[in-house]
């Protein structure tokens, strides 16, 4: 098997958001996401099982639950099975993602 410890299943909340609609979209997209991701403390996101992190309204995870700020040797291939949680989908590819993704080691080496 490769060895892809230095890699992470990132899974987000669906439909679940805590921000607060815009009274109108902006029609111009923005190159990078306005604000670091962070973790916020009393979040609804904070109700989950496992660590979360919340950034512009959404939820993110990995799907096997490793702490994002922790730097340990945990590789998200030791173990099999692995499957989003009832509401939770996999985070694909986006401006967001790569943002929550980047701004914390998520537990890998």
């Amino acid at each position: 098997t490769a060895n892809i410890c230095y890699a992470i299943v990132l899974i987000k909340r669906s439909g679940y958001s805590t921000a607060e609609p815009s009274a109108a979209p902006s029609k111009t997209p923005s190159a990078s996401p306005s604000e670091s991701p962070s973790m916020t403390p009393g979040s609804d996101c904070d109700s989950f099982e496992f660590p979360t992190v919340e950034y512009n309204g959404v939820c993110y995870a990995t799907i096997s639950g490793q702490d994002p700020t922790s730097t340990g040797l945990f590789c998200e291939n030791h173990g099999a099975g692995y499957s989003e949680p009832d509401g939770w989908e996999i985070a694909v590819g986006s401006d967001d993602v790569r943002a929550v993704s980047s701004a914390y080691p998520w537990n890998t080496h």
